[in-house]
């Protein structure tokens, strides 16, 4: 009697129910590939406007002003070093940066410019453009032509 056929049809099936039966275990003792967000910075987060991340990230004391990792293969295919408001501003989160703002995130003098040459090399970014035009530091000139 051949088993191949047998073998072939059987196989995947068990090995999903025996991944199902796995998988909370692993996530229940902490195991990374198992639970979900683990290891996401909130810069990582910011940029693919993960909300549920961003909060929890935050109530566990990320700082929305410090710069962190992006992975390479999230924005593009190089790996970045950006704060959670640049990450927000070059993949069109404006809302996202609502939320860092209400949060303590801050847009200052000093970051404002950088800020705004990045929403504008982006792409149909306009809400992003108006969002940080209306977060303007008061006192502070609307950015003329950025460096490319």
């Amino acid at each position: 009697m051949r088993r191949w056929p047998v073998l072939c049809v059987g196989l995947p099936g068990t090995l999903v129910i025996v991944g199902l039966a796995v998988w909370p275990v692993a996530s229940w003792l902490g195991l990374p590939f198992a639970a979900a967000g683990n290891g996401i910075t909130l810069s990582e987060a910011a940029m693919l406007a993960d909300h549920a991340d961003v909060v929890r990230l935050m109530s566990q004391g990320a700082d929305p002003n410090a710069t962190a990792r992006v992975r390479s293969g999230l924005l593009d295919f190089s790996e970045h070093v950006l704060s959670p408001l640049e990450a927000a501003t070059r993949s069109r989160q404006s809302g996202i940066m609502r939320l860092l703002i209400d949060s303590g995130a801050g847009i200052t003098a000093t970051n404002y410019p950088d800020l705004w040459c990045s929403a504008n090399r982006v792409p149909n970014n306009q809400d992003v453009i108006v969002f940080l035009d209306a977060h303007r530091p008061t006192g502070l000139a609307p950015s003329g032509p950025c460096q490319p």
